[in-house]
């Protein structure tokens, strides 16, 4: 048990880049951190109505599968069509890319259902830390998850000085 809370905190930790990213998109622009599914594919992909309670975008790349005891050891994940060359997702774990539309993926305490827009790029603080305050110097790493249709990614980075409000 500890070793699945060791593994949530590292992920959390190695996401705040995006989380902070996220926040400054919404302090500037008014873009939600968390969005429904129809947020971003209004008018692209009609089939992600039913799914709308169960699903998730974090910003416009990540997408997160609300997951209970009904669906223990297997569930549907629809991954909506985000543009019109979309190239699909690829699971936040293990990598695997999965076309757009529903798909069977697997459920366990330490694996919760977290797909990653083809054509991101993500970056992270990979050093496992006892405080966001410890990670000022360590490197980002950069994960980029191609998309095959148009062989590119793009991502974006809010970098904070951690001593006042510039960055």
């Amino acid at each position: 048990c500890i070793t699945r809370v060791r593994e949530a905190v590292s992920t959390r930790y190695q996401m705040l880049p995006t989380w902070y990213t996220r926040m400054m998109e919404f302090t500037e622009m008014g873009a939600p951190v968390l969005r429904p599914l129809y947020f971003d594919t209004l008018g692209l992909d009609d089939g992600v109505w039913p799914h709308i309670d169960t699903h998730m975008l974090v910003g416009d790349e990540i997408l997160v599968r609300v997951v209970d005891d009904k669906t223990a050891g297997s569930t549907q994940v629809y991954l909506p069509k985000m543009s019109a060359s979309d190239g699909g997702w690829y699971d936040f774990y293990t990598l695997e890319r999965r076309p757009a539309g529903l798909a069977t993926v697997p459920v366990a305490a330490e694996y919760v259902p977290t797909m990653v827009r083809a054509g991101t790029v993500l970056f992270k603080k990979m050093r496992r830390r006892r405080s966001s305050g410890a990670q000022i110097g360590d490197p980002y790493t950069v994960e980029v998850y191609t998309n095959p249709v148009t062989n590119s990614a793009t991502g974006r980075i809010f970098v904070d000085d951690f001593n006042s409000y510039d960055y």
